[in-house]
């Protein structure tokens, strides 16, 4: 069965793909003789291993283990091996392992490229334009931010940022080569998206018990300083307020797109949707609501008809609502207060990068020299600024912006990259809408709303140091564009052939019934 399967698709695409899908088959027939309780014991196995290493029980420990633990699920199918990568960047993706001194985020690429080696090597990344759309741009980003660095900086640093790079640029690779097939996003998607869930449940049992609730590795001094403001399972609210709207937003777009009935699923999706909102609010990180309004203003312009209206109509609803709640204490002070120390610090930061940038615009200043730059533009900070005390920051932070990080850091080529590489994941995601699967174009709407919302988000942060949800959506818009392509042609050659068969013979046929046989000249007439 599987060479007739095969047979079939090699008359359908290339040599490249004939090879993934039959491992895929292949792979597909193995997973079926692998029984579930085999699995979960392998997996307890792997936790309680990582426990025992770590030293301790602590929630943070455990949660280590459960990820690495998520490698076992390879065995039921490649595209697994992106699972423990998403699940610690969701999560922790900082927490280090007490024996080799590295974060967990680093084990989970570094062992999810080792197990999909063979798939990244089969992939024409170069020949395949959705690929070489993105992976050119991400290439440039890495190489000139190494140069300018090494410039700039002394080789331990340069060396130790391009290794981060590294990781960054693996995820996207890795994320575009297993993901081939509509299940392979479905089984994914679900499994982070249910530790996205419990990690927004784990923030509002921050909020309303903060004495009581887990926190994953940090004691009383660090929650404390955060006054409040709910972290889930991650190591800080910020990080939370990015992975929160990275996961919401796409999970909006897959509703807004999908079949308007009442199914089981679509109500379990609405549920989630809702506890991804409710830790949103108690997260309280600014500029999260506003990531979120606007990648739904995305997903608004990317549908037509009456759910295009009906998007921007329930805008407006919860814009008015906000307006009307603010100050009665059923909104957080924090998102509509602005004149607090930090939002002060983060206008005094953009004031003196923006100024660097003027000076050194072509080739920046550096990803190391900011701070040691900042003191000789305190200066340009405004007065209104000062007197709140914003200037405090300079010197001591950097700009808590990714674009201007970026710019003063690697210059002009370095910016060019970055944003080339967040418009090509863009027409990525277009492409990919052509799809008449209602998964697909979903996740492509996501795709391309989740971006923009990280580059809202990310405009108020430095996540490009901390995160590496930009490269994963990198790499899941050339899976989706792969999938609509793939499905185009398979529709094309798979179904249409079949009618111009039908037309082809049918024609023949009436050609033979209608023409003469008798207009040869006969003898003796």
């Amino acid at each position: 069965m599987i060479r007739r399967r095969s047979r079939k698709i090699r008359r359908l695409g290339s040599s490249g793909e004939v090879l993934t899908v039959r491992a895929a088959v292949m792979t597909r027939g193995m997973s079926r003789r692998v029984p579930a309780s085999a699995l979960v014991v392998l997996w307890a196995v792997i936790m309680a291993a990582v426990v025992v290493a770590q030293g301790n029980t602590q929630p943070l420990s455990v949660l280590m283990g459960f990820v690495m633990g998520s490698f076992v699920l390879v065995m039921k199918g490649p595209a697994f091996a992106v699972v423990p990568m998403l699940l610690s960047e969701v999560t922790n993706p900082a927490a280090r392992f007490q024996i080799v001194s590295i974060n967990l985020s680093f084990v989970a690429v570094l062992g999810a490229t080792g197990l999909s080696l063979v798939a990244i090597l089969r992939e024409p990344w170069l020949k395949d334009p959705q690929a070489r759309r993105v992976l050119l741009p991400a290439v440039m980003f890495v190489a000139v931010s190494t140069v300018v660095n090494l410039s700039f900086s002394n080789d331990d640093y340069s060396l130790r940022y391009l290794r981060y790079q590294i990781i960054q640029l693996l995820a996207l690779v890795v994320v575009g080569s297993v993901l081939r097939q509509r299940r392979d996003l479905r089984s994914v998607a679900g499994m982070t998206l249910a530790m996205v869930v419990l990690s927004a449940i784990v923030a509002a049992w921050q909020h309303y018990a903060p004495e009581a609730a887990l926190y994953a590795g940090l004691d009383g001094a660090r929650v404390a300083r955060w006054e409040g403001r709910s972290m889930g399972l991650s190591s800080s609210p910020i990080l939370l307020g990015n992975q929160l709207p990275s996961v919401l937003v796409p999970l909006l777009a897959l509703l807004a797109f999908g079949p308007l009935r009442r199914d089981r699923t679509r109500l379990v999706l609405w549920a989630a949707a809702c506890v991804l909102a409710i830790g949103v609010v108690f997260n309280a990180t600014r500029s999260v609501p506003l990531a979120v309004a606007v990648g739904v203003v995305v997903i608004g312009l990317l549908l037509r008809g009456k759910r295009r209206l009906a998007i921007f109509g329930v805008l407006i609803l919860l814009g008015v609502l906000y307006l009307l709640l603010s100050g009665t204490g059923l909104v957080p002070a924090r998102f509509y207060e602005s004149g607090d120390v930090s939002a002060a610090n983060r206008v005094a930061l953009w004031e003196v990068g923006l100024a660097m940038i003027l000076d050194n615009a072509v080739i920046g200043v550096g990803h190391e020299q900011f701070e040691e730059l900042a003191m000789e533009y305190s200066d340009v900070v405004s007065e209104d600024v000062v007197a709140v005390g914003g200037a405090a920051a300079v010197g001591r932070d950097r700009p808590h912006n990714d674009f201007l990080n970026v710019w003063l850091s690697w210059g002009i080529l370095g910016f060019a990259a970055y944003v080339a590489l967040l418009l090509s994941t863009l027409v990525n995601c277009v492409k990919a809408m052509r799809s008449k699967d209602v998964l697909i174009h979903g996740l492509a709407i996501g795709c391309a709303a989740g971006v923009v919302a990280y580059a809202v988000n990310s405009s108020f942060h430095n996540y490009l140091d901390s995160s590496i949800f930009m490269w994963i959506y990198a790499g899941l818009s050339v899976a989706l564009a792969r999938m609509a392509d793939k499905s185009h042609r398979v529709a094309w050659y798979g179904r249409k052939p079949r009618v111009v068969r039908r037309l082809a013979v049918g024609a023949v046929g009436q050609g033979f019934r209608r023409s003469r046989h008798d207009h040869y000249p006969v003898s003796g007439q």
